[in-house]
């Protein structure tokens, strides 16, 4: 799933996360459906982005 710079699909892409990866959830948008997380582990440690709800499990 793409990590993304903000709560759209029309904001750039930071990379992708893989399965697997660890994140930390830390907000919720208020446009629905998107959440800012903080990667734990694997190729995007330590960056912090957009991910779409859908995609979380």
């Amino acid at each position: 799933m793409k990590l993304r710079s903000g709560p759209g699909t029309g904001y750039r892409s930071l990379g992708l996360l893989a399965e697997g990866d660890g994140v930390e959830v830390k907000c919720r948008a208020k446009k629905a459906g998107w959440v800012r997380v903080h990667v734990l582990n694997g190729q995007l440690k330590g960056r912090t982005g957009w991910v779409a709800k859908r995609n979380l499990h």
